[in-house]
């Protein structure tokens, strides 16, 4: 009872693991467009604010994409 789960997909973060599939020659379509357009990623604070949407909402069985979440819920 009161437990929440809900899948958080940050979207392109420029990290160590991004850059480590990319030279394992592994494909990403979204991966290799960011990279590309030399895209900055999602910031921080909007995983951060969408993280806390999610634990003070009821958004339990969800997945929510960052980057959508922050067109429909900018500050």
């Amino acid at each position: 009872e009161g437990l929440k789960c809900f899948v958080l997909g940050p979207g392109y973060v420029p990290t160590k693991i991004h850059r480590q599939t990319v030279e394992a020659g592994i494909r990403n379509e979204r991966l290799e467009l960011a990279i590309a357009t030399a895209e900055p990623g999602t910031p921080l604070r909007d995983i951060y604010r969408c993280m806390r949407w999610c634990m003070d909402n009821d958004t339990g069985g969800q997945h929510i994409f960052v980057p959508e979440w922050v067109k429909t819920n900018a500050p």
